[in-house]
C-alpha cells in the first residue's frame, strides 16, 4: 500500500508547495482577476501578518464573512498560516445572526468586505454593532462581545503589519477598559 502524501500536509504547507513549483501558474480566475500561485502565496502571508500583528492566534476563532471570491480564500489560507479557526459565515446573513455570532466569547475577528450585490454589509454590521460607525478603536461598548477584531478586506487586499483599515477596532466587553 502506497502511503498519503497528504495525511499529515498542511493547507499552507501545500500551497507552499505548488507555489514554489509552479509560482507563475494561475491559482485562481475570477472575471478579470487572475491571481497566480506566487501572488496567492505572497497575499496569505500578508494578510496572515497583519493579522497576527492585531492579536490574532493559534487556535483564535475568525469569522469571515465574505463572498465566494478570491479574497475569502487569501483570508481561509491566512488563518491556516497562523493556526486560527475558520468560522465560515454566510453572506447573506442579517444583522440579528452576525449579533449572535460576534456574541460568541470564542469569535475573536471578524473578516468582512464592503458589499455584494444588493448586500451592504457595513450597514448590517452597524445594525448589529449600533455605536461601530461613531466609535474610537478601542472605545467601542458592546456588552455581548468579548475582546474581537473587525477587518475590512475590501479596498485593502493586503492588510500589512501596523497597517489599519477603517474598520479595525478591538471591541471590549461592556465594563472593561479600552
Amino acid at each position: 500500500m502506497i502511503a498519503n502524501p497528504f495525511a499529515e500536509a498542511t493547507a499552507r504547507a501545500l500551497l507552499d508547495a505548488v507555489a514554489a513549483g509552479s509560482r507563475e501558474c494561475p491559482a485562481m480566475v475570477f472575471g478579470d482577476e487572475r491571481v497566480t500561485f506566487g501572488r496567492f502565496r505572497q497575499r496569505v502571508e500578508t494578510l496572515a501578518r497583519g493579522l497576527s500583528a492585531l492579536g490574532i492566534e493559534p487556535g483564535d476563532k475568525g469569522a469571515i464573512w465574505l463572498p465566494n471570491r478570491p479574497a475569502w480564500f487569501f483570508a481561509q489560507y491566512a488563518c491556516a498560516t497562523i493556526g486560527a479557526i475558520v468560522v465560515a459565515l454566510n453572506p447573506r446573513y442579517k444583522a440579528h445572526e452576525l449579533t449572535y455570532i460576534l456574541g460568541q466569547p470564542d469569535t475573536k475577528a471578524l473578516l468582512l468586505t464592503d458589499h455584494l450585490g444588493g448586500v451592504d454589509y457595513f450597514e448590517t454590521l452597524h445594525e448589529a454593532l449600533p455605536g461601530l460607525p461613531d466609535s474610537v478603536p478601542g472605545e467601542l461598548l458592546f456588552s455581548p462581545l468579548q475582546r474581537n477584531q473587525v477587518a475590512s478586506l475590501s479596498g485593502h487586499p493586503q492588510l500589512a503589519p501596523g497597517a489599519r483599515t477603517p474598520l479595525q477596532w478591538p471591541i471590549p466587553t461592556q465594563g472593561e477598559a479600552p
